[in-house]
């Protein structure tokens, strides 16, 4: 009775902790992330979990998968990933590094993403864009909407937040 209950809940709760203890790692050992490249302003990266601080990030830093990324409103710079897929960056740009892309939370990125046999994915809050080899801009505007450049296919749908990311 009593105890089964209790041991199921503890188990339960043991489970639910490693697996959200997982994620990062598991994140982390998809490959490399892209490396950042800064020609002006500042970058500063957020690990993926909610209680990590925000740190200054220089050119040649190299992102782990699920890291976070934002731009100060003098920022130019790209971010380069492993098979030459770039993303140019837009000044005040807050994004998420993904394995298959990126999640978007604010600003703009224009993407030439190399073909490959998988596509690369820009999430946005109310948006998804696919591709497999094309050159194309995604942003996001203060004012919730999002706007295509480019030869992508999208769905319009509500997309997850990223979790403890907030505006500077």
């Amino acid at each position: 009775g009593w105890l089964f209950r209790q041991t199921a809940s503890t188990t339960a709760t043991v489970i639910g902790l490693i697996a959200a203890l997982a994620l990062p790692a598991a994140l982390m050992a998809q490959g490399a992330g892209p490396v950042l490249s800064v020609t002006s302003g500042q970058a500063e990266l957020k690990d993926a979990s909610e209680q990590a601080p925000w740190r200054v990030a220089s050119t040649g830093t190299s992102l782990a998968f699920g890291q976070a990324l934002r731009a100060d409103a003098q920022f130019e710079g790209r971010l380069t990933y492993e098979d030459g897929t770039t993303l140019t960056l837009k000044p005040q740009t807050l994004l998420q590094v993904l394995p298959d892309g990126l999640r978007l939370h604010r600003g703009a990125a224009w993407i030439k993403v190399v073909k490959r046999g998988r596509s690369f994915t820009c999430v946005t809050p109310s948006a998804i864009a696919s591709v497999r080899g094309t050159r194309f801009s995604c942003e996001v505007p203060s004012i919730a909407s999002v706007a295509w450049r480019g030869l992508v296919e999208s769905s319009l749908r509500s997309a997850p937040s990223i979790d403890g990311l907030q505006a500077p």
